[in-house]
């Protein structure tokens, strides 16, 4: 679990350092990464609360 949130939370470190695109769909492209990892990331951490596993895919 701590690894994929460490991953996660390096990927999402990388886009933020790529910062905007100008083109408007990079952008939206991005905010769609961008709400999949944080809600993967809060499955996470609800998961660790619970105490449940949940495999990598």
């Amino acid at each position: 679990m701590k690894n994929a949130i460490t991953d996660i939370a390096q990927s999402r470190s990388i886009l933020r350092t790529l910062g905007r695109r100008p083109d408007h769909k990079a952008s939206g492209r991005f905010a769609d990464i961008d709400a999949s990892l944080s809600e993967l990331l809060e499955d996470i951490t609800l998961c660790e609360r619970q105490g449940c596993r949940r495999e990598r895919a």
